[in-house]
Formats: structure tokens, C-alpha cells, sequence
């Protein structure tokens, strides 16, 4: 009977470490897309989830110039934003909050977005958090914030109004990693409370006067 040459086995040996070789290539490939695709797809929930809770908490500040609030402020500065608030769906939960949205920085040259809520010492109780921190994004370059007054197109980088909300708030957030593109979150401050009304400053509902 004929068997295989070696030169033969030699070329089939050196056809299937070529068909190996070529399949590594392609499985290496697909396992880098998907790793990119899943880091890509974590980004964007970062992303929607900080878009969210900062417009959340910033559409429910308090107007500081209600006559029937104490303590209650917002200042806004170049990197940070100091305000009072009550997230929706929270009253009841942790009642007013004073609120810090602010740029931390990190011994790598980055920043991340970090976000705090405190309880006033008045609220503090067992049952309620006295305080609440995010980490909303990470890998930060840099993040412009801009306030804008009502019928201005113009962003001021300080909110020096200390009697009045902004009518608009937006930060442009660019990232270190210049594959992700820069975005922008907004929030329209829109709570106003009626100068008739008095605060139960447990839940922070209105009543009547």
C-alpha cells in the first residue's frame, strides 16, 4: 500500500498551523470587538445614569429667595455647584438635601464627577442616610459648567445671583480618552414654590397659609 510522503505530511503540518494561525487571529479579533463593544456600551449607561440623577436632583433645587426657607442656597463656581434640594420620589425618604456636584481631582492628572447629598443636621435622623455620594463619571480631562439666566443665550461660568436660580444649567464633560466623544448634560431648575406656602420642613410639602 502507498502511505504519505514526509514531504507531504510536512505540507499538510504546515497548511494546518497556517489554518491555526488564521483562526487565532479572528478569534482574538471578535474577543477584543466584544470587550470594546461592552466597555463602549458601560460608558454610554454611565453616561445616561449621570445625565439622569444630575438633572434629577438639580431640577428640584430650592428657590432661595422663598421667604419660608432657612438655610436653604445655590452657588454656582467655575468647577461645582453648592445647592439645596428634594430629588423627586425622595421627600418622604430623606427629605431636603444639601446638595455639592463638583470635579475631584486624582494624582493621575484626571478628575472624576462626583456628586454628594447631605441630610441638614435638623432632618438627621437614625432612620433616615445623613449622607449619599456617587461617583458619576471618571477619567475626566476637564467639564465647562455654564448658567444661563431666563431669556439669556449666553452661559456665565458663575452663578453670582445668590436670591435666584438659573434658568438653565449645562456642563460640557470631555474625556482623557479622546476615542469617547465629548457630551453634554443639562438640567432646567423649574421648581417654584408659592410665596403663600409653608413648609412642613419634615416631608418639604407645602400647606397653605
Amino acid at each position: 500500500m502507498h502511505g504519505f510522503t514526509l514531504l507531504e505530511l510536512l505540507i499538510a503540518l504546515a497548511a494546518g498551523i497556517l489554518l491555526i494561525a488564521a483562526l487565532s487571529d479572528i478569534l482574538i479579533s471578535i474577543k477584543d470587538g466584544w470587550s470594546r463593544a461592552v466597555r463602549i456600551e458601560q460608558q454610554w449607561s454611565d453616561e445616561a445614569s449621570s445625565q439622569q440623577l444630575i438633572s434629577r436632583v438639580l431640577e428640584a433645587a430650592i428657590p432661595p429667595e422663598h421667604p419660608n426657607i432657612q438655610g436653604v442656597h445655590f452657588k454656582g463656581m467655575e468647577n461645582s455647584i453648592e445647592f439645596s434640594t428634594v430629588p423627586s420620589q425622595s421627600a418622604f425618604a430623606s427629605g431636603r438635601m444639601d446638595g455639592r456636584l463638583f470635579l475631584a481631582p486624582h494624582s493621575n492628572g484626571l478628575f472624576t464627577l462626583e456628586l454628594r447629598l447631605d441630610a441638614p443636621v435638623l432632618f438627621q435622623s437614625a432612620e433616615k442616610p445623613s449622607s449619599q455620594n456617587w461617583t458619576l463619571l471618571k477619567d475626566i480631562e476637564t467639564v465647562e459648567f455654564f448658567y444661563f439666566s431666563k431669556g439669556s443665550r449666553q452661559g456665565s461660568k458663575l452663578w453670582v445671583n445668590m436670591d435666584k436660580l438659573p434658568e438653565l444649567i449645562k456642563l460640557h464633560v470631555v474625556f482623557a480618552d479622546k476615542t469617547r466623544l465629548p457630551f453634554w448634560i443639562i438640567a432646567h431648575p423649574y421648581q417654584t414654590i408659592s410665596g403663600n406656602c409653608l413648609l412642613d420642613q419634615t416631608s418639604f410639602m407645602c400647606r397653605a397659609s
